[in-house]
């Protein structure tokens, strides 16, 4: 998935910074995870999978991520097992490529 889905949601530096492994300890640590280049595909992959779902929701009327749904992540920084926030990125993505102008997120 392209950089800019992370980056129109996420800090740079923090997004970045994890894709690389420099986030410092005590960030990972919040998180709860030790980070791994595994790790950082599983993410960014999970990630685009919410999106997948929900272009297929908007064609077939219902979809659905199973490895979806963290969304305890803010902009800079993540916690609660979640890194990326993959609900709000798709959010953005379906904004910003004109699929809605609104999204309702039911947690």
């Amino acid at each position: 998935p392209p950089d800019d889905w992370f980056t129109a949601v996420h800090d740079p530096d923090y997004y970045y910074g994890f894709c690389d492994g420099t986030l410092d300890a005590k960030i990972m640590r919040r998180i709860g995870f030790q980070w791994s280049v595994p790790l950082v595909e599983r993410t960014r992959v999970e990630c685009a999978g919410t999106i997948l779902a929900a272009m297929l929701a908007m064609r077939h009327g219902l979809a659905c991520n199973l490895g979806g749904g963290t969304h305890h992540a803010h902009s800079d920084f993540g916690s609660g097992f979640t890194i990326l926030n993959d609900l709000a990125i798709t959010a953005r993505y379906v904004q910003r490529t004109g699929l809605a102008r609104r999204v309702l997120v039911v947690d």
